[in-house]
């Protein structure tokens, strides 16, 4: 029995650029692919929760999830929540200021190919809307003399693929009901040049293609339709954001009647 949907992600999930039409349209507004599983289920929107924010990292996301199943008061109906993780990209990452005392979160955009440095890497930093008073942000020279001199793609991957599994294996452990599904980058295109990938279940995995692809892959292929802005945005639509609950849904019906 599923009585409460618990999401994490990125801004694929949150529904962030949508379009002009839901600009300043609240999240929870919005016609979101989990609110039509949750529709699905037979459940409100207040028993669908959304723990995720726009650009946020794999990191993010295990943390989230592992503060939810520690809170003694949720632990009284894990066994009837079901729970989404929209992974998304594997760059991206957070660490914990101790001037602020908040989780700084490190998103990406790699402007062309090529090594990681200053020239060719332009560093996003989303603070969440609570925090929005830092001043001190000393952090950004100490992230862009990361990137400069440290980064390493292949350690960060890894890191977030060693993140699913662990998630991946509580969830086993504790009989929780889940999918899981990648937002951003399929992180199957990487076996088998990365043997860590061949430790994630697939049986849980949303699987629209055949190939286990990412959702941002779906809309590149009808950009028109799926894209909130066309050929400029890769975000999802409403339109997009229905199918996709469409296929969350099927997943669900599969493993859980």
């Amino acid at each position: 029995m599923i009585n409460k949907v618990v999401a994490f992600g990125c801004s694929f999930v949150t529904g962030d650029s949508m379009g002009h039409r839901f600009r300043r349209v609240p999240y929870t507004e919005k016609p979101l692919a989990i609110y039509y599983l949750g529709k699905e289920l037979g459940l409100d929107r207040d028993m669908c929760d959304i723990l995720a924010h726009g650009g946020h990292s794999n990191q993010y996301i295990y943390r989230k999830f592992y503060n939810y199943i520690a809170d003694v008061e949720k632990q009284k109906s894990l066994d009837e929540t079901l729970f989404v993780f929209g992974w998304t990209e594997k760059s991206r990452w957070e660490f914990y200021s101790d001037v602020e005392k908040i989780w700084i979160p490190i998103s990406v955009n790699r402007l062309k190919p090529g090594p990681w440095d200053n020239e060719k890497v332009k560093i996003r930093s989303s603070v969440p809307k609570e925090t929005d008073d830092i001043t001190d942000k000393s952090y950004e020279k100490l992230i862009k003399e990361y990137y400069k001199v440290s980064f390493n793609f292949k350690e960060h991957f890894e890191k977030s693929v060693r993140e699913m599994i662990s998630v991946q294996n509580i969830c086993k452990i504790k009989k929780l009901q889940y999918i899981m599904f990648d937002s951003i980058e399929p992180v199957f295109n990487e076996y088998p040049k990365n043997k860590l990938v061949k430790l994630l279940d697939k049986k849980n995995w949303v699987n629209y293609d055949g190939n286990y692809g990412d959702w941002a892959t779906m809309i590149s292929k009808n950009p028109k339709e799926y894209a909130a802005y066309g050929l400029r945005e890769d975000h999802p639509s409403a339109s997009s954001q229905k199918l996709w609950g469409d296929y969350l849904i099927s997943m669900v019906k599969s493993l859980y009647g």
